[in-house]
């Protein structure tokens, strides 16, 4: 692998110096719309335009990795929230039932219960 690299890194080198030397020739750059130029040679030129061109996608990317990131932690976040609050009423819903159940064996028996149900036996 570390070969490879080596290879890679030798084979990019010798493309940019090839090209640096056949494209020598000066152009102009104009600035603003004044007429305002730069005379520098072609290959600075391409070099340029690709380094441009390789930030712009690098910071796009990043900007739709971080919107993916914050959309993906708002959406765990609301998860989470739901999860809790499945749980709270699966608790609570568990504690009505067996107040419920409780109810049925007073009322099976007879007895009285703390929601004034009718007591067995004589009432007076």
């Amino acid at each position: 692998m570390r070969h490879l690299k080596r290879i890679l890194t030798i084979i990019f080198a010798l493309v940019i110096i090839t090209l640096s030397v056949f494209n020598r020739q000066a152009v102009g750059l104009v600035w603003s719309m004044s007429g305002d130029s730069i005379t520098v040679p072609l290959y600075l030129v391409l070099f340029l335009g690709i380094f441009v061109g390789l930030i712009t996608v690098v910071l796009t990317t990043s900007w739709k990795r971080l919107k993916n990131f914050t959309s993906k932690r708002q959406a765990d976040r609301r998860v989470e929230a739901l999860e809790q609050q499945v749980a709270d009423l699966s608790e609570e819903l568990g504690q009505h039932r067996g107040q419920a159940a409780q109810d049925n064996i007073r009322i099976a028996d007879g007895t009285t219960s703390e929601t004034g149900l009718a007591t067995k036996g004589p009432s007076l």
